[in-house]
């Protein structure tokens, strides 16, 4: 009835001139100095200094209203269960804090602020011996000293400058066992330090935007700073680490980085939030993306959204620990939007990271190689019409190394891209290479036998010429030095003994490519991929027994001449490349039945002539 009604009205008017405030921990923070108050009806400002009577929303207001119905003239008590629910559904907080009026209002005041000097005249006494010392003169004696301005601005930086120092040394020790032939210590060192630099200076923007967006707005959610932390893409660094260094790297940089970023963000929010928080996404990124794997661009936006639905699992579990209220459901549902932003930014962050951090710091990711690998590509275009025959045996000697490479858990990426540049040198003069002559010319035969062998040596240094030019990265380059190692030039050296009246002056040396020899796995199954192809070619009847018996002879002479003793191969991973080769060539090599009215085997001049395209065709 009309009664009830006004009694209603009266009871909110009264709450609601008490205030609302959905954070009163927050806003008890001011109860010391009090707050200032501004009427949005009136524009009216008043200072508040009794702020314990602001009710807390919802449990204070709850209470209240409960308390207040008690006294209704209602009957039932499912009828003042029924009006209390409608009446908290309906009620809002009224006291809502303007986070970029206060914060301008304290620059003004802190500008304003003039310095208070204390004026100590020379001869003055300050304390007399034996006097006890008040804190206002153990506050000028400290200050003259110069002791408490001095630690005030030196400790901050030394203490940051020992962490990042302490954090460097950890990396270090890391780093230990993560050199490789091409890549020492140090540089992975500095390449690492580097981008763990970038990425801590990014997060500090990113929480500084993060603050600032959150001081932007009055209303709840999009006023929580803790919010648009959960949409930085803090894991993007362990993304990146692990397409470039690989998993160990990128597990120690997670580490470091979540610590890093926690401290950052515990100067004005919640530091360990913020560690767990990045923690997970790190270790969700670093599962999300194999780097053996990495063939297309499209796997970082996968990645992307595994490390979003992580987030959203770490964010309900943060607010659940902190006591989140059911009916703050507006305030869940924007921290997990949030963070579904955050794992698809860690995607686009990473994918144009990767490609500037391949520039810049000259690493090479297997895409990277996948790209190179196009044989349309101007070089191997280069090589196919210049050297169609070494075109045709890169493609082979590339399909073999990444068998190979495959059956032993190598690089196999690496061993196909490697194979298809390594002879890229004979380009300049294809023709005194086998593969490229035609039958019945070989040009070596009006040459001495150390003039064509320095011709031989040459495509090497003219490949590695040629690939610097075109901007190779360092591993296939590594490809072009290290494919023939130190190997001896059979050939011509025998026919060096041949020809010399002493075969003792005859240098062994000088019938030896340049090297280096192999220097891990994929070059020493390189080695073998390229020699046993081109023994290959020499085979009249190559079925299984004669390819077995090539293959061993091949790896055999590799072993003996040390070829391979900078590689880390074991016996087991080559029986196991052996095996490979010899199931790709009686593949290549397979037999096939004779043409019902053909033999191909025989001579033309045999058989009268060569049957022409059309009786063929009309056959």
């Amino acid at each position: 009835g009309p009664g009830l009604e006004d009694e209603l009205r009266a009871l909110l008017q009264e709450t609601l001139g008490r205030g609302v405030v959905a954070d009163k921990v927050g806003l008890l923070e001011n109860r010391a100095r009090g707050i200032t108050l501004r009427r949005l009806g009136s524009g009216e400002e008043t200072i508040e200094l009794d702020l314990y009577d602001v009710l807390a929303y919802p449990e204070e207001v709850e209470e209240e209203v409960r308390r207040e119905l008690r006294g209704v003239g209602l009957s039932r008590s499912r009828d003042r269960e029924a009006l209390a629910q409608l009446i908290l559904d309906n009620l809002t907080p009224n006291f809502l804090p303007n986070r970029s009026e206060t914060l301008i209002r304290q620059e003004s005041a802190a500008e304003a602020t003039s310095t208070v000097y204390t004026q100590i005249r020379k001869g003055q006494m300050i304390v007399r011996k034996g006097d006890e010392v008040s804190g206002a003169e153990a506050q000028v004696i400290s200050t003259m000293s110069g002791r408490q301005r001095l630690a005030g601005q030196l400790l901050p930086p030394l203490g940051t400058i020992l962490l990042l120092s302490l954090a460097s040394l950890v990396l270090w020790i890391g780093l230990a066992g993560e050199a490789t032939a091409w890549k020492s210590r140090s540089r992975l060192f500095s390449e690492v330090l580097i981008v763990l630099g970038v990425a801590l200076l990014a997060s500090r923007f990113g929480i500084f935007l993060a603050t600032a967006s959150s001081g932007a707005f009055n209303t709840p959610p999009f006023n929580s700073a803790d919010s648009y932390l959960y949409g930085l893409p803090l894991a993007a660094l362990a993304l990146v680490a692990q397409l470039l260094h690989g998993r160990s790297v990128a597990l120690l940089l997670a580490v470091i980085y979540s610590i890093l970023v926690g401290l950052l963000v515990g100067v004005g929010g919640d530091g360990l939030s913020a560690t767990i928080y990045t923690a997970a996404g790190s270790l969700a990124a670093i599962h999300a993306v194999d780097p053996s794997q990495f063939k297309q661009r499209s796997v970082m936006m996968r990645a992307g959204l595994r490390i979003a639905g992580v987030n959203a699992i770490v964010i309900l579990t943060l607010d659940t620990i902190g006591g989140q209220p059911l009916d703050g459901l507006g305030r869940i549902g924007f921290d997990l939007l949030c963070g579904a932003a955050g794992g698809v930014l860690c995607a686009a962050v990473a994918s144009f990271a990767i490609p500037v951090a391949e520039s810049v710091l000259s690493i090479t990711t297997d895409i990277k190689l996948v790209e190179l690998a196009n044989t349309n590509l101007p070089l191997l275009r280069r090589l196919a019409l210049e050297a169609p025959g070494t075109f045709q045996h890169s493609l082979m000697v590339a399909n073999l190394a990444k068998a190979g490479c495959e059956e032993i858990g190598a690089d196999s990426v690496l061993a196909y891209t490697g194979a298809l540049y390594h002879d890229i040198g004979k380009t300049f003069r294809p023709e005194y290479f086998i593969e490229n002559q035609r039958t019945g010319h070989n040009p070596h035969d009006s040459l001495s036998p150390s003039m064509s062998t320095l011709i031989l040596v040459s495509h090497i240094k003219d490949g590695v010429e040629l690939a610097r030019r075109h901007g190779l990265p360092r591993p296939l380059v590594d490809s072009i030095e290290q494919h023939h190692g130190t190997r001896k030039i059979t050939f011509f050296h025998n026919r060096a003994l041949e020809q010399a009246a002493d075969p003792a002056s005859v240098r062994e040396e000088k019938y030896r490519y340049p090297g280096p020899r192999p220097q891990d796995k994929v070059q020493g199954v390189l080695m073998i991929a390229d020699g046993v192809e081109a023994a290959s070619r020499t085979l009249v009847d190559p079925n299984p027994a004669r390819i077995r018996s090539l293959i061993d002879r091949i790896v055999g002479d590799c072993l003996a001449d040390g070829q391979l003793d900078a590689t880390d191969l074991t016996l087991s991973d080559i029986r196991r490349v052996s095996d490979a080769f010899l199931r790709l060539l009686c593949n290549l090599y397979h037999r096939r039945v004779d043409y019902p009215g053909f033999d191909f085997n025989r001579d033309p001049e045999e058989s009268g002539g060569a049957v022409s395209a059309v009786e063929v065709a009309s056959k």
